[in-house]
C-alpha cells in the first residue's frame, strides 16, 4: 500500500499506525517538522520527509527529506537516522537549509555507512 500526500502544506503528522500495510509514505514538499507513532509500520521501505522515532524500521532503504525544513546536519539527526544508518542506501535531503552545509556529504557519509546514494548524486567509495 502507497500513500502519497505531497505539497499539501501539512506540518504535523501523526495516528498512521493503523496502516499496517504501508510500504511507501510520500511526504515531499510539505512545511512537516516531526512525525510520531509510525512503529507499528515495519513494513515500510520508503518515506519521504523529516523523520523522528525510526525505531524498528530496521529495512527501511530509502528516506526522501527533500525540500522540509531539516536545518542541519548535526547530532540531532545523526540521532534521528540512528536506527535506520545500517539499512539506509538513499537519502535526499537537497532544498533543505542542511543540504548548504560545505561538509554535508562528508558528514552524511560518517552518519551513513550503508549510503550508496545522497540526493541525486552516486557515492563514490
Amino acid at each position: 500500500m502507497q500513500l502519497y500526500v505531497a505539497s499539501n502544506k501539512i506540518s504535523n503528522i501523526a495516528s498512521l499506525s493503523h496502516l499496517t500495510a504501508l510500504t511507501t509514505l510520500e511526504l515531499g514538499c510539505n512545511r512537516i517538522r516531526s512525525i510520531c507513532n509510525l512503529e507499528a509500520l515495519t513494513g515500510l521501505k520508503e518515506l519521504i520527509s523529516r523523520v523522528e522515532g525510526l525505531e524498528g524500521l530496521g529495512l527501511l532503504r530509502d528516506l526522501w527529506l527533500n525540500d522540509n525544513a531539516i536545518p542541519a546536519v548535526d547530532a540531532s539527526l545523526e540521532q534521528a537516522l540512528q536506527p535506520v544508518a545500517a539499512s539506509l542506501t538513499c537519502l535526499y535531503l537537497e532544498g533543505c537549509p542542511a543540504a548548504k552545509d560545505p561538509e554535508y556529504k562528508e558528514r552524511l557519509r560518517k552518519m551513513l555507512p550503508a549510503l550508496q546514494q545522497l540526493d541525486a548524486d552516486m557515492m563514490v567509495t
